[in-house]
Parts: C-alpha cells; sequence; structure tokens
C-alpha cells in the first residue's frame, strides 16, 4: 500500500474517534457477527487474500457463504488485496466486481472495461 495512501487515510480517519457504522466490529468481534441464515437477499462477499482482519482463511467462512439462503450470491476473493482493498492497488478489481454485481440486472446496462493509464 503506498505511504501516502496511508498517512492520508489515518489523518482523515482520526477526525472521526469513533466509528459511526461499527467499522470496526470486525476487528474486536469473533467472526462471524450475524447469522447467514438471516441474510435473504442476493449477496456479495469480497476479500483480499492478504487481509489479516478477515481472511480467507478463516474456518467460518465456507459454512457462512453455504448457508446464505440466496442462490444469488457471490463470494470473490481479490489477489494481492487486504482489508482495506478499496484503498489499495488492486482497488480497480474491487471496483468493476461491484460494478458488473450491481449492473447485470439492469435493462440496457453495458459494462465496458477499458484500459487504465498507470501514474
Amino acid at each position: 500500500m503506498d505511504a501516502t495512501v496511508v498517512d492520508t487515510f489515518v489523518q482523515e480517519m482520526m477526525q472521526f474517534p469513533r466509528a459511526p457504522n461499527g467499522a470496526v466490529m470486525d476487528l474486536r468481534v469473533k467472526m462471524p457477527i450475524t447469522d447467514p441464515r438471516q441474510i435473504p437477499v442476493p449477496t456479495m462477499i469480497i476479500i483480499g487474500d492478504l487481509d489479516r482482519a478477515a481472511p480467507i482463511t478463516q474456518p467460518e467462512l465456507p459454512g457462512f457463504y453455504a448457508d446464505l439462503p440466496n442462490t444469488d450470491k457471490q463470494l470473490i476473493i481479490v489477489p494481492g488485496a487486504g482489508h482495506l482493498l478499496h484503498l489499495q492497488q488492486p482497488r480497480v478489481r474491487f471496483f468493476m466486481e461491484v460494478t458488473k454485481w450491481f449492473s447485470l440486472d439492469q435493462p440496457g446496462s453495458r459494462l465496458e472495461i477499458r484500459e487504465v493509464a498507470k501514474p
């Protein structure tokens, strides 16, 4: 992860001493934090393969995914990403997966992949 990104993120984060939505809950509570059978809606789980806070090796993950009752579900593992994958180098993959997930059922939607210029 780029040091400038980390420094900027930490500086901005310090303005909010408490996470209003419990964003750090997964770091303090044994996973999973909810019963997957209580999630009836289509579900996408995205995990970075380098995530140490919610690792792909956690023993609860396969059962959690299997217990999601809706058959419209995806488990996506992003190579080279950690817990803050939306800020890390592979973030384009994260954005593309989320865009695909929300675009596939939209009439007339067309997902185009364009090469991104590297800085």
